[in-house]
């Protein structure tokens, strides 16, 4: 009997602490699209992105005009073999250091992206924080298409964390 009255009141227990949970939902890319941090940081890594991309270009293009002109040297037989050899390393070691440089100026632009927006995430995660304490919510979920079958409009807490953000 004992056992019985144990597991009835943990069921009782776990069905209320259930019931009372309430979550609210947001959509934090449209909030984090209206902040104007969030689209100078977007214009900054644009730009260098760009600069990047025409530095490469321009390596790209001095290699082709390289190789064009020993690919001519060699059709005229006026580089010897082993010349066009050591041209050749030359040129796809040259190759190689282009395609690190690549690598490695995206890899620079996704830490220094990820630098710049660690504080627009802190500030948005200790919002929804303070969102979610204010209106006793359990949990905050992102409103993403499909994810919801159905969703009470008064649990979106958009407008509250924009009001927060100072956001429109």
């Amino acid at each position: 009997m004992k056992q019985i009255l144990t597991v009835f009141s943990l069921l009782v227990l776990f069905s209320s602490s259930a019931l009372c949970q309430t979550i609210g939902y947001v959509n934090s890319a449209e909030i984090l699209n209206e902040m104007p941090e969030v689209n100078d940081i977007i214009e900054t890594i644009d730009s260098l992105q760009i600069v990047s991309q025409e530095h490469i270009e321009m390596m790209a293009t001095e290699l082709t005009q390289e190789f064009t002109r020993l690919q001519t040297l060699k059709s005229k037989g006026e580089i010897s073999p082993k010349e066009v050899e050591v041209e050749s390393n030359r040129l796809t070691i040259k190759r190689q250091s282009i395609l690190d440089f690549e690598q490695e100026s995206q890899q620079k632009l996704l830490i220094l992206q990820d630098s710049l927006f660690s504080p627009v995430r802190q500030q948005f995660e200790h919002v929804l924080k303070l969102v979610a304490q204010e209106n006793n919510l359990h949990f905050i979920m992102e409103n993403a298409p499909g994810l919801f079958w159905y969703k009470d409009s008064t649990m979106d807490v958009s407008s509250q964390i924009r009001a927060k953000l100072g956001v429109r």
